[in-house]
């Protein structure tokens, strides 16, 4: 369990690393990055919704902590936090 919980804090460290990264350099043309780098942060983030991360504000993916947290037509990445759900049914 122990060693679940460490890969869980590394995993949100890093997604939350990419979303700090992302924001500083949005809207600057000198910023590019692989399509490998691209996978590897979709496939960091697919863990983290599979284990339920987002449950904790702020989220982890695009740091939203508002109103509607939750829903969908709020927050885009509530729709992809209840897909999860839904996979285990």
């Amino acid at each position: 369990m122990r060693t679940l919980h460490r890969l869980y804090a590394w995993l949100l460290r890093q997604c939350s690393y990419e979303a700090a990264i992302l924001n500083a350099a949005h809207g600057h043309s000198q910023f590019v990055r692989s399509n490998e780098a691209d996978a590897e942060i979709e496939r960091l983030r697919t863990l983290l919704f599979e284990a339920r991360a987002m449950e904790n504000a702020p989220c982890f993916c695009c740091g939203y902590n508002g109103a509607g947290y939750f829903d969908p037509t709020q927050h885009p990445c509530a729709a992809r936090h209840h897909d999860g759900y839904g996979s285990e049914a």
